[in-house]
């Protein structure tokens, strides 16, 4: 029987094949761009975290279909030049702060259940810093009773929204 190869190397082929149709004038400068250079160093790792937290939030929450998309049409009412029943966006107030503030509750609810299961991540390092090492217990403690009590939040939420849920 003949032997194959099964470790063929196509990167050549690759290359060649990418290279053909790439304009010649396209090419990837390794300088910062301009609009970048703004930013003299890269932010703190605790400032991109709270931006993907505001970011989560506006997406869980609602807002940003709210601002895209527009809420579903919900509600109803009677036209008043005839007997027709037109399908409105909003109906009253009440209902709509009630969906608005259930998606608010909801993204900060899985909001503070990441962070009781970051502070887990952080309480199960073997290398804390020096300044964290005391505080070790307390994250043990704070971060299943966080995520815990988050859990049994969003539970009792459905269980009042949904009736027949989880019976």
């Amino acid at each position: 029987m003949a032997e194959t190869s099964d470790n063929i190397n196509l990167w050549p082929l690759f290359t060649t094949v990418l290279a053909s149709f790439v304009p010649k004038k396209l090419t990837i400068s390794r300088r910062t761009p301009r609009w970048m250079r703004i930013f003299k160093k890269k932010p703190n790792a605790i400032v991109i975290w709270a931006l993907v937290c505001v970011t989560y939030f506006a997406m869980a929450g609602g807002i940003i279909y709210d601002v895209l998309n527009k809420p579903p049409a919900i509600g109803q009412t009677r036209d008043p030049y005839n007997p027709d029943i037109v399908r409105t966006q909003f109906i009253f107030p009440r209902m709509n702060a009630q969906y608005r503030n259930e998606g608010f509750t909801a993204s900060g609810l899985f909001i503070l259940g990441g962070l009781g299961i970051m502070i887990l991540f952080v309480a199960s390092s073997a290398r804390l810093p020096a300044a964290l090492e005391g505080k070790r217990p307390f994250f043990v403690a704070f971060g299943p009773i966080l995520t815990y009590g988050v859990f049994a939040a969003v539970r009792a939420m459905y269980r009042k929204k949904f009736a027949t849920y989880m019976k």
